[in-house]
């Protein structure tokens, strides 16, 4: 997960492979450009697939966060936004 991370924090569309359902993704990209999306799969599944080791992965997820605010420009919650993400 954290290698699928690239330098300025935002996440590869390599972090899609990891969806076992396609049409989520399908969905979700109507309404998240790619990098976006990517960020917020990625941080999704650290929370949710490694939510008991969050000191491992936090300043990943900081970075991650801080990344779609500067070079994303999404200017929506980002907590929010990765719960309300359905996969």
């Amino acid at each position: 997960m954290v290698f699928l991370q690239q330098a300025n924090g935002l996440w590869s569309n390599s972090v899609l492979d990891l969806i076992k359902d396609p049409e989520i993704v399908k969905t979700a990209n109507k309404q998240f450009s790619e990098s976006v999306l990517c960020t917020l799969v990625g941080l999704k599944l650290l929370k949710q697939n490694f939510g008991d080791k969050q000191k491992l992965w936090k300043l990943v997820a900081q970075k991650g966060a801080k990344a779609l605010k500067t070079h994303a420009n999404f200017t929506d919650d980002v907590e929010k936004a990765v719960n309300d993400l359905q996969i």
